[in-house]
């Protein structure tokens, strides 16, 4: 023990708090300091496009969509197992 009746080498409570308000600090910095990527920073190649004609028109089939088409053709609707339609050719995929 020391003059001041402390263990060396040992932190008093009042230290040992600042010190964890002080990581918490660290902690909130290093989450709010991450990079926002904004869509017109990325690349163009995660544009999805038709694979036949390039376009990038193109909008996902809705489930009622497809619901309605199998319901109606049965197992012959071009529907099934398809996700996306180009409005440009109108091919899906």
């Amino acid at each position: 023990m020391n003059e001041k009746g402390r263990i060396p080498g040992r932190l008093s409570r009042s230290c040992r708090k600042t010190s964890e308000k002080e990581k918490k600090e660290e902690k909130k910095e290093k989450t709010t300091k991450k990079e926002v990527i904004y869509p017109s920073s990325q690349p163009e190649e995660n544009i999805p496009r038709c694979p036949t004609c390039h376009s990038t028109k193109i909008k996902k089939i809705g489930a009622f969509e497809r619901m309605a088409s199998v319901g109606f053709w049965g197992p012959f609707s071009k529907k099934i197992n398809k996700t996306f339609k180009c409005e440009n050719c109108g091919y899906t995929w």
